[in-house]
């Protein structure tokens, strides 16, 4: 898969990657598990158990800028 976000409007800077995985975790059971392990996770929505929850893995990332030359991050 592949991914890329925005350019912040402030520092002309994204990050792309099609070097990305992605998984769906559902169930009550494997979302709340997911939530017990993850801290960014902790302290959403109440309702967050109901939803699915997209895990996306990257391998690599280019942070690009309107200013500066992209640079390759590899994880």
């Amino acid at each position: 898969m592949a991914i890329a976000s925005l350019y912040d409007p402030k520092l002309g800077i994204r990050f792309s990657s099609n070097h990305a995985t992605a998984k769906v975790i559902t169930g009550k059971q494997a979302v709340t598990e997911l939530v017990n392990q993850t801290t960014a996770l902790q302290g959403f929505d109440d309702n967050i158990i109901n939803q699915a929850v997209l895990e996306i893995t990257l391998t690599s990332a280019v942070i690009e800028s309107f200013r500066d030359a992209p640079e390759v991050i590899n994880f």
